[in-house]
């Protein structure tokens, strides 16, 4: 099982994605892949900085499409498992000195609380988190 970070997720809403995202996606079966409602948050918030228009629309539509087609059923949240994984990788990064975002923190705690890995383009964001990550950008 594998959950999408949001700019994957972002990628997939291009007309004409990056080519080793869509490769990578497509060596897998759709149903192997899961989004987290901070994601679904993050995808919400930059649309709503958008101005209205086209643009807006378009990404709009895509992002309903999205939620309520392509991950129908497969939007995992921050749940009770989630937010005690939560505590421990955010508390370890800050110990360390490197705080991470706490959006960033509760998609990782989303992927280890249910034994996933996550699908990032920023994997040193989620360096030494204990969770297994791949970048689709650099997959072959």
């Amino acid at each position: 099982m594998i959950l999408l970070d949001t700019n994957i997720v972002a990628e997939m809403m291009k007309p004409i994605g990056d080519g080793n995202v869509r490769r990578w996606m497509d060596s897998y079966s759709e149903l192997d892949f899961f989004i987290a409602t901070p994601v679904v948050a993050e995808l919400r918030f930059g649309l709503a900085l958008l101005p209205e228009g086209r643009k807006k629309d378009i990404l709009t539509k895509a992002c309903d499409t999205i939620e309520d087609e392509i991950f129908a059923g497969r939007i995992l949240s921050f749940d009770q498992r989630a937010a005690h994984a939560f505590a421990g990788l955010r508390g370890r990064r800050k110990m360390r000195g490197k705080p991470l975002a706490v959006v960033d923190v509760m998609v990782a705690s989303i992927a280890a609380a249910h034994a996933m890995t996550l699908a990032t383009r920023n994997v040193a964001d989620f360096v030494d988190l204990d969770i297994a990550v791949v970048n689709p950008f650099e997959a072959r």
